[in-house]
């Protein structure tokens, strides 16, 4: 094991520490414990890190070879989650809902200044045209809109869904013909 110190100096123009030393410390090792300490020197605020690493040669050789084979970014990962049961497609109302929501959505976003991903997600969204709850309870039934977002949109979402349903329902009414 191998004890390092690092100081990071406060970088005004990032409104943070610098943190280029640790990097460079961390590219070759593995930190098996950190301790912080601020500190200032001649006004300036620096962040002293204590840096346990692991200095184990073969582990920071297997890293840095670049003949080691590399694996995806993602293959370690364990998918303990089981894959969403698949849906039927959507009807025609429910295309009506979806297209509603994706203005909702669009509009809401634009008024806000987020990405429209942070109102709703295309999973969230498609799975209310599926659903269409009429209440503030059954849209929390949808995973990912919890209390807060129903709190923050749900009456807005109602609404979407309720004019689309009111569209469902007007375009199924038969037109007058020109003898009435």
């Amino acid at each position: 094991m191998q004890v390092r110190w690092i100081q990071l100096p406060f970088a005004p123009e990032r409104g943070g520490f610098d943190e280029a030393p640790l990097l460079a410390a961390l590219a070759r090792s593995r930190a098996q414990r950190v301790q912080e300490y601020f500190f200032t020197h001649e006004d300036r605020p620096y962040l002293g890190l204590l840096v346990e690493l692991d200095d184990d040669e073969a582990r920071a050789a297997a890293v840095l070879a670049p003949s080691a084979p590399r694996r995806p970014a993602r293959a370690h990962i364990e998918r303990s989650v089981e894959p969403p049961e698949a849906l039927p497609p959507l009807d025609a109302s429910g295309h009506r809902a979806a297209a509603e929501l994706r203005r909702w959505r669009a509009r809401r976003a634009k008024e806000l200044g987020v990405p429209a991903y942070r109102l709703l997600s295309n999973r969230q969204l498609d799975a209310l045209a599926r659903m269409r709850p009429m209440t503030l309870s059954t849209l929390m039934e949808v995973e990912g809109i919890g209390a807060a977002r129903v709190s923050a949109h749900g009456e807005e979402l109602l609404a979407c869904l309720r004019t689309a349903e009111a569209g469902g329902l007007i375009d199924s009414l038969p037109l007058p013909t020109s003898a009435d």
